[in-house]
């Protein structure tokens, strides 16, 4: 699960939420706020994605030349998950 927080609103997590998964843990990653390059944890975040244990919500695949037009629909929160680039 990931959470996020671009709405300003808290995010509910409830401990019956993890019934079932007894393993799991939380793990904090704020992009701003890491004092170390993000190499190594966004590293993990691709082999979480590559071994098919992450599942990113994908709202919107663009060419990096309609930049101005994806980052209008992510302010105006017209997109529901991530944005992807595509360079080429």
């Amino acid at each position: 699960m990931v959470c996020g927080t671009s709405s300003g609103a808290k995010t509910p997590i409830d401990i019956y939420d993890f019934i079932g998964h007894e393993g799991a843990r939380l793990v904090s990653y704020l992009s701003y706020a890491h004092p170390q390059p993000p190499g190594p944890d966004l590293g993990i975040l691709v082999d979480l994605v590559a071994t098919d244990r992450l599942h990113p919500t994908l709202g919107l695949a663009a060419d990096w030349s309609q930049l101005d037009d994806v980052l209008a629909a992510l302010q105006q929160r017209r997109l529901s998950g991530k944005a992807v680039l595509t360079i080429g």
